[in-house]
C-alpha cells in the first residue's frame, strides 16, 4: 500500500493502479463476495480535498452506471475516504486497441455523460483517459468524474460543448485516433446543432457502425430526418413489444397493423439469406415475435401483477407521439417503398414527394432493415467462422454486398478472413495429425490414436471431425487385421513347422518361426545356423491371406489393402507405391506423409547444396531419388536436382563424363574476366587437348562411313576421307589447332582441316588441297592451278568459277607455295578468332584472312578426300561456352537420374 493509504475493512488490496485526479486507484478483492473491485482511496494526507471527493462520488451515484462505473460501497476509515466501484470486466484500452468504427460509440458515451450530468446540475472536471474502460459486452464507461462543479441546468451549454470537445480530443490523441475523431470535433464546433440532436445523430452512426455504414447521402434526408429515423427505431421496439400496455399503441391500432404488413416482404427477403429460419434472439426481427391477443393480455394481467413502469416524461411522450405519426406514414408508403429491396427503396425514396416526417419514417425503417440484416448475417457468419465454412462465408458476404452495395462491411469481411485463417489452421493440424499417426503405426506398430485433447487448437464441429473419425476407424481396422495375422503365426510356433515365406524380392524363404512381434519376425532358415530378422516390409503381403483365412475362417484371394500399406512400411509410402483399393482417407494420409518427409529431406539436401560443400552432393541427390522414386517429381524439383547433381562436374571439365578419353592431356579452366562473351552469351571455359599416340587418336577421332583411320607403320595413324573429332561439346569463338604429320601423294596432298563443322558455312584450311576431278579453277578471270594452299568458306570444297569483271570470291586467292614433299614431316598451325584466321606451315605464315562475320561455333574434322595422310600428333586449344557445357551435363544427368533414353 502507498504511504498514507489506510487498511479498508472487507477489502484485500491486490495492486496499486496509480493516481487519479482525486485519490489513488487500487485493485482489490471484496472478501465477502469474493470478487475483484476497483477502490478509489483519498488518503488522510489529502483530507483537504474531501469535499471534492464526496461531490464526485455523489455524481457517480446519481448517474447510476450511465457512462460511469457503478458505486457498490462508500465509506471512511479514520480521516481517509474510499469508494468501491464495479469494473464489470472492463479493460483499459491502450493506443492502437481501438479502430475508427468505435469512435462513434466512444463519442456518444462521452456526450451522453456530459448531458446526463448537466441534467443533474453538475459538470465533470478533467476526466483522464486512464479512467476509460471498454466493457466486454460493448460500450465504454469512466471510473471517475474529476473535480465536479455545480451548474445551472438551463444554460451554459457552450461551456459543456467546449469541455466535451477538449476531453474527446485528448482521449483520441492518447488512443491514436486523431484522424478518425476530427468529424466529431467538427460537429461539436457547429453551435447551430443542439447537443441532444447531435447525440442522436452520433448514436445512429454508432448503431450503423456495428458493421455497416448506410449510404444516407443517397436518400437526400436532412439531419433532422436521420434523428427522427433513430427515434422511429427505438419506438418501434418499444411499441410492438408492449402494445397491450403502451398508451401510444392504443392510440393507433390501425398503424400497427399496416406496419406489420408492410414489413412482411423485408422479412421474407432477409430470411432468404440463410437456410435456418429461426434466428437468435439478438438477431431476430421484432415483427416475428408473436403478439398476444386482447383476451390473452387480460388473462395474463389477471394472473400476475404487471411490473411497475417508470413514469413517462413530457419529452418522452412528445417523442412517442411523433414516432406514431411516422408509423402511420410508413403504413401509407410501404407499398411504394419495398423494404425487402434496400438499394431499390433508397433510390425510389429520392423520387417521391414526401414530407420530412414521412421521409424520416421510411429512412428509419430502411436503416432498421439494414441493421437487422447485418446482425442476422453476422451471427450466421460467426457460425461459419467456427465451422471453417469459407465457401459459405464468401457466398453470404456476396449476398449482403448485393443488398447493401454502398455499405462498408468491415466486420463481415474480417469474419471471412478469420474463417480462412481457421481453415488454414485446421488443415495444418489435420495434415500434421495424419502424418504423426501414420508414422507411428508404420514405424513402431503403435496404434494409439491421438484424441482431440492431444491436438492443440483443434476446432470441434468442423468437417474435419468426420474425416478424423474415418481415419481412426481405418487405423483400428488395420490393427485388428495385424493382430489376427500375428495371433495365427504365434499359434503355429508350437507346431515348430517349416514355413515357406514369400519375399518381396520374388524369392521364397523356407524357415521355422522363432519369434513373432508387431514390427518383425525372427526366423531360422533351413540350412543356416544363425537366425534371421525379417521386417514386415520384406514379406509379400499375399502371405497374410493364408493366415487370415486360418484365423477367421474366410478365404480370400488377395491381401487386404490395409495390410499392404502396413507391411510396405514408410519405405513404400516414401516411394509413392500405389495400393489399389485403399480408402480415400488412408490415401490422403499416405500422400501427406510422403510430402512431409520429402520436404524434410529436401530441406536437408538444399542446406548441403547451399553450404558449398560439394563432396557427397551427387550421392545425396541419387539417394533422395532412390528413396522417393523417379516418377512423382515436379518439373521445378527435377531441374533443381539435375542442377545439384552436375554442380561438382562443372569445374572438373569433360573428364567428369568421360569425354576425350584418348587424349594424353586434358586442360580445363574458367576463362578470366569471362562474365559474358563478346557475343553476349554465357561465361566460357578454356579447353586444351593433346593426342600423341595412334591409340589415343583412334579413340576420339572417327570417320564412320565417310572416312577411314588405321595405324601407320612408323607411328601415328593414316587417315583417308573425312575424320571428325567425336564430341558433343562444340567450340565457340576461338580455336587453335596444331598438327604434326605428312602427306603421301605429291599431286593430291589434301591435308585439309575444317573448323566449325555443323555450322551453316564451315571454314576450310586447305594445305595442298585438290578436290576430286579438279585441277584448277578461275576467280574473276584469274586461273589458279591446284594443288594450292588457301582459307576458304565454301561447303564441301566446291570452288565456283567466275569470269573477268565479276565479283571475286569472298576469301583470298590460294597460293601455290611452299611445295609439299611426300613423307616430309610437317608442322601445321591453324588459328581462328573473332579478329581473323591464319594458317602457318613449319613456323611460316602462309595466309591471313580478316573476319567480318560473327564468331564461329562447331566441331573439328579432317577432309583428305581419297588421299591418305599420316597424322602423328594433334593439339587443340579452344573456348567452350558454360551454357553449352551445362546443357551437355544436364542431358547426361537426365539419362542417369531418370533413365531417359
Amino acid at each position: 500500500m502507498a504511504q498514507g493509504t489506510p487498511e479498508i475493512p472487507g477489502f484485500q488490496p491486490l495492486e496499486i493502479r496509480g493516481g487519479g485526479e482525486l485519490g489513488i486507484w487500487i485493485e482489490a478483492r471484496q472478501v465477502r463476495l469474493d470478487r475483484k473491485v476497483l477502490l478509489k482511496v483519498l488518503p488522510a494526507a489529502e483530507s483537504h480535498q474531501e469535499a471534492d471527493f464526496l461531490r464526485e462520488v455523489q455524481g457517480m451515484v446519481q448517474l447510476d452506471g450511465r457512462g460511469v462505473l457503478r458505486v457498490i460501497e462508500e465509506g471512511q476509515v479514520g480521516k481517509a475516504r474510499f469508494v468501491a466501484l464495479d469494473e464489470a470486466g472492463g479493460l483499459r484500452p491502450a493506443a492502437g486497441d481501438l479502430g475508427g468504427e468505435e469512435v462513434p460509440q466512444l463519442a456518444s458515451m462521452l456526450l451522453s455523460l456530459y448531458l446526463d450530468a448537466h441534467d443533474l446540475g453538475i459538470r465533470p472536471g478533467r476526466i483522464p483517459v486512464e479512467s476509460l474502460r471498454q466493457l466486454p459486452a460493448g460500450g465504454f464507461v469512466v471510473g471517475e468524474l474529476g473535480r465536479v462543479t455545480v451548474v445551472d441546468k438551463k444554460d451554459d451549454f457552450e461551456t459543456l460543448r467546449a469541455a466535451a470537445s477538449e476531453t474527446l480530443r485528448r482521449w483520441c490523441r492518447s488512443l491514436g485516433l486523431e484522424a478518425q475523431v476530427e468529424p466529431y470535433l467538427d460537429d461539436l464546433r457547429q453551435t447551430g446543432i443542439p447537443l441532444k440532436q447531435l447525440l442522436s445523430q452520433w448514436q445512429l452512426k454508432s448503431l450503423a457502425g456495428a458493421g455497416t455504414t448506410p449510404a444516407m447521402g443517397t436518400w437526400s434526408g436532412s439531419r433532422r430526418s436521420v434523428v427522427l429515423g433513430l427515434l422511429l427505431l427505438a419506438a418501434i421496439t418499444l411499441i410492438w413489444t408492449n402494445s397491450a400496455e403502451d398508451p401510444v399503441g392504443e392510440m393507433a391500432p390501425s398503424s400497427t397493423t399496416g406496419l406489420s404488413q408492410g414489413s412482411q416482404s423485408a422479412r421474407e427477403t432477409e430470411t432468404s439469406l440463410e437456410k435456418d429460419k429461426s434466428p437468435s434472439g439478438s438477431s431476430a426481427s421484432l415483427e416475428e415475435r408473436p403478439r398476444p391477443s386482447g383476451e390473452e393480455v387480460e388473462k395474463n394481467t389477471s394472473r400476475e401483477k404487471p411490473a411497475e413502469r417508470p413514469p413517462v416524461t413530457p419529452v418522452q411522450w412528445d417523442q412517442l407521439m411523433l414516432v406514431d405519426q411516422h408509423r402511420r406514414a410508413w403504413a401509407q408508403w410501404c407499398e411504394e417503398v419495398d423494404p425487402g429491396s434496400l438499394p431499390g427503396s433508397g433510390a425510389l425514396l429520392t423520387t417521391l414527394s414526401l414530407s420530412d416526417s414521412d421521409r424520416s419514417a421510411i429512412e428509419g425503417a430502411l436503416l432498421w432493415q439494414e441493421s437487422l440484416l447485418f446482425k442476422r448475417s453476422l451471427g450466421q457468419m460467426e457460425r461459419y467462422v467456427v465451422q471453417c465454412e469459407v465457401e459459405r462465408a464468401e457466398a453470404l458476404l456476396n449476398q449482403v454486398r448485393d443488398r447493401l452495395p454502398e455499405s462498408r462491411l468491415s466486420k463481415l469481411e474480417d469474419a471471412l478472413l478469420q474463417a480462412r485463417r481457421n481453415l488454414a489452421l485446421q488443415e495444418e493440424l489435420w495434415t500434421g495429425f495424419l502424418k504423426r499417426a501414420l508414422e507411428s503405426v508404420l514405424e513402431t506398430g503403435n496404434f494409439e490414436v491421438l484424441t482431440d485433447g492431444a491436438i492443440q487448437g483443434w476446432l470441434p464441429g468442423t468437417r474435419f471431425d468426420s474425416r478424423k473419425a474415418e481415419f481412426v476407424e481405418e487405423l483400428s481396422r488395420i490393427e485388428s487385421l495385424q493382430r489376427s495375422v500375428i495371433r495365427a503365426l504365434r499359434q503355429s510356433l508350437a507346431r515348430n513347422a517349416t514355413q515357406t515365406i514369400p519375399l518381396l524380392s520374388g524369392s521364397n524363404l523356407k524357415a521355422r518361426l522363432l519369434e513373432v512381434e508387431s514390427a518383425r519376425l525372427v526366423v531360422k532358415p533351413v540350412g543356416r545356423k544363425e537366425p534371421v530378422v525379417l521386417s514386415w516390409s520384406e514379406i509379400d503381403p499375399l502371405w497374410s491371406a493364408d493366415w487370415l483365412t486360418s484365423a477367421e475362417g474366410e478365404r480370400t484371394s488377395s491381401p487386404d489393402p490395409r495390410l499392404i500399406l502396413l507391411w510396405g512400411g514408410l519405405e513404400a509410402v516414401e516411394a509413392g507405391v500405389v495400393v489399389p483399393g485403399l480408402s480415400p482417407v488412408l490415401e490422403e494420409a499416405s500422400a501427406i506423409t510422403r510430402e512431409w518427409r520429402l520436404n524434410q529431406a529436401w530441406q536437408e539436401l538444399e542446406a548441403l547444396a547451399d553450404s558449398g560443400e560439394e563432396t557427397g552432393l551427387r550421392a545425396s541427390v541419387e539417394a533422395l531419388i532412390q528413396r522417393f522414386g523417379r516418377d512423382q517429381w515436379s518439373d521445378s524439383r527435377r531441374r533443381t536436382l539435375e542442377d545439384w547433381w552436375i554442380l561438382p562436374q562443372v569445374e572438373i571439365g569433360p573428364t567428369a563424363i568421360g569425354l576425350f578419353s584418348g587424349a594424353a592431356r586434358v586442360e580445363w579452366s574458367r576463362q578470366e574476366n569471362s562474365s559474358t562473351s563478346a557475343s553476349g552469351d554465357s561465361p566460357r571455359f578454356e579447353l586444351g587437348l593433346i593426342w600423341n599416340s595412334s591409340a589415343g587418336i583412334a579413340a576420339d577421332w572417327s570417320g564412320g562411313s565417310k572416312g577411314d583411320l588405321k595405324d601407320a607403320r612408323g607411328g601415328g595413324v593414316l587417315i583417308r576421307g573425312r575424320i571428325d573429332l567425336q564430341s558433343q561439346l562444340p567450340f565457340e569463338e576461338t580455336v587453335r589447332l596444331l598438327i604434326e604429320g605428312a602427306i603421301t601423294v605429291r599431286e593430291k596432298p589434301n591435308l585439309n582441316l575444317i573448323l566449325w563443322t555443323g555450322s551453316e558455312v564451315p571454314l576450310w584450311f586447305g594445305l595442298g588441297f585438290r578436290p576430286p576431278e579438279r585441277s584448277s579453277y578461275t576467280s574473276a578471270g584469274e586461273t589458279v592451278l591446284l594443288p594450292a594452299h588457301g582459307i576458304m568458306k565454301v561447303p564441301d570444297m566446291k570452288l565456283p568459277d567466275s569470269d573477268s569483271g565479276e565479283d571475286p570470291l569472298p576469301f583470298p586467292l590460294p597460293v601455290m607455295g611452299p611445295r609439299l614433299i611426300p613423307g616430309q614431316l610437317l608442322q601445321v598451325e591453324l588459328l581462328d578468332t573473332p579478329e581473323g584466321s591464319e594458317m602457318s606451315l613449319n613456323g611460316r605464315n602462309v595466309l591471313s584472312f580478316p573476319r567480318k562475320e560473327k564468331p564461329g561455333k562447331g566441331g573439328i574434322a579432317f577432309q583428305t578426300f581419297d588421299s591418305p595422310v599420316m597424322i602423328r600428333a594433334i593439339r587443340v586449344e579452344g573456348t567452350v561456352a558454360l551454357s553449352q557445357w551445362r546443357a551437355l551435363l544436364l542431358e547426361n544427368a537426365q539419362k542417369t537420374l531418370w533413365n531417359r533414353p
